[in-house]
C-alpha cells in the first residue's frame, strides 16, 4: 500500500513524479503474491528498457532483463508495503523517500529508502538507485538481486 501522507501530493508534482507513483504502484500491485507469477510487461511502458539500469543497496546493478528476473524472484517470496514520505522532482530526476516493510515467512524487516529515478528525453524511466538505511540485513533481497544476475553484490 503506497501511504501518501501530504493529500495534494499527486496535485502538486510534475510528470516524472506521477510516473513514479504509478511506476511504484503497479509494482507493489504485483508484489502481493498470488498463484500465477506476476506480469512484469505493463511496466515497460513507463521505462526505457533498452538503456535501463537499477543500482540497488548492496551495489548490484542490473539491466531491465535482469530486473524483472530479479522482482520477479522478490515478489515471489515476500509481502509488500510502503509509505511514502516524500516526492521531488528536479529536472529529469525524482527522489522518492519511502518506510518500506517486508515480511519474508516468519522475517519481517522495516528500512528507510531513498529511491532516485532519472529519466530520458521521452520522459521513461531509464535510471533506478537505491539507497536505504536498515536495521537488520535483508539477506532475501540480496540472494533475489545475486540470482537475478549471476553475479553477487561488489
Amino acid at each position: 500500500m503506497i501511504t501518501l501522507h501530504a493529500a495534494a501530493l499527486e496535485e502538486g508534482v510534475g510528470p516524472h513524479g506521477r510516473t513514479v507513483l504509478a511506476y511504484t504502484r503497479m509494482v507493489e500491485e504485483r508484489a502481493r503474491g498470488g498463484d500465477s507469477p506476476p506480469d512484469w510487461k505493463p511496466l515497460e511502458a513507463l521505462v526505457a528498457v533498452d538503456d535501463f539500469q537499477r543500482v540497488g543497496a548492496y551495489g548490484e546493478r542490473m539491466n531491465w532483463r535482469e530486473y524483472v528476473d530479479f522482482l520477479g524472484r522478490w515478489a515471489g517470496s515476500t509481502r509488500f508495503e510502503a509509505a511514502l514520505h516524500r516526492l521531488v522532482e528536479v529536472g529529469e530526476l525524482v527522489f522518492q523517500e519511502l518506510t518500506e516493510r517486508h515480511w519474508h515467512g516468519e522475517a519481517f524487516m522495516e528500512k528507510e529508502v531513498l529511491v532516485v529515478y532519472a529519466f530520458d528525453d521521452r520522459g521513461r524511466i531509464r535510471h533506478i538507485a537505491v539507497y536505504e538505511q536498515r536495521a537488520d540485513d535483508g539477506l532475501w533481497i540480496a540472494e533475489a538481486a545475486r540470482a537475478a544476475t549471476g553475479r553477487g553484490a561488489p
